[in-house]
């Protein structure tokens, strides 16, 4: 499946039904892909907050070369007030993490969570409560409206997340100041099974396809600012040229494709 049709998973005009999500209580997961994380998983577990009707949360391992699968086990064993699901990735990418977690998830609401504690567990809580108020059906953590801790991003790596948001800033026609963080809640119905499946989306990193998806779907979203925090442990999985070129692809992929959806 080439790109442009692995994008036209949604038809020409989409209807989204609105549930009236003010005051109900949600059954949630918090999906978390780990690689090469070990020295982070426990603490991890041990910061998220307790909130929804129900909670789990689901460690996927992507093929770690250290400790992190056996940590992951471990971890997965022990006394907590929300299940914790340990799942082996099937093939590589974030997106494909979140594919795996949503066919094995009970939430009604998805939330992602990096791995590294570059963003503190405890916010999950706060997107929960925009949630559940109503004021968005998808949330974007954006790291670019409150300071960064020293050394939690390079420079290299600013400017393109900066560049990133203002084209798709432009493409969107809304403003987006932060792209590529990796903290998202959304609900699993909007992007799995749908008008608009994530399972067809060529995109392996997954923050893009999402971020295209709210918009073809005409979702309500809001960003959430997140405090970014230099990694303690392990090293970053980004590669910088090359995912950085899979991601302006997508880009214009996706120009493209809204494009076609604009014209009367």
């Amino acid at each position: 499946m080439n790109e442009n049709a692995a994008l036209w998973s949604v038809e020409s005009k989409v209807l989204v039904s609105e549930r009236a999500n003010e005051g109900a209580e949600w059954s949630c997961t918090v999906v978390v892909p780990v690689r090469n994380e070990a020295g982070n998983v426990g603490e991890l577990l041990d910061r998220i907050p307790i909130f929804g009707r129900s909670l789990e949360v689901i460690l996927v391992e992507g093929g770690s070369s250290d400790d992190t699968w056996k940590v992951v086990l471990q971890e997965s064993k022990k006394m907590r007030p929300f299940l914790v699901q340990a799942i082996k990735q099937q093939g590589r990418g974030k997106r494909q993490a979140l594919i795996d977690a949503a066919s094995a998830c009970r939430g009604d609401l998805l939330f992602i969570l990096d791995g590294d504690l570059s963003v503190d567990p405890e916010v999950l809580s706060a997107f929960y409560r925009i949630i559940l108020a109503g004021e968005a059906r998808f949330l974007l953590g954006t790291r670019f409206r409150v300071r960064m801790e020293p050394n939690a991003m390079r420079l290299f790596n600013y400017f393109g997340n900066r560049g990133f948001a203002l084209l798709w800033s432009w493409l969107l026609k809304t403003p987006v100041s932060d792209s590529l963080c990796g903290t998202k809640v959304f609900f699993r119905d909007d992007f799995f099974g749908g008008a608009y499946n994530l399972e067809l989306v060529d995109d392996p990193f997954g923050d893009f396809s999402l971020l295209l998806g709210a918009a073809l779907l005409e979702l309500k979203t809001k960003e959430v600012p997140v405090c970014y925090r230099a990694r303690r442990y392990g090293k970053t999985n980004i590669r910088r040229w090359r995912d950085g070129w899979i991601l302006f692809r997508f880009v214009l992929t996706s120009a493209q494709l809204l494009r076609a959806r604009r014209r009367p």
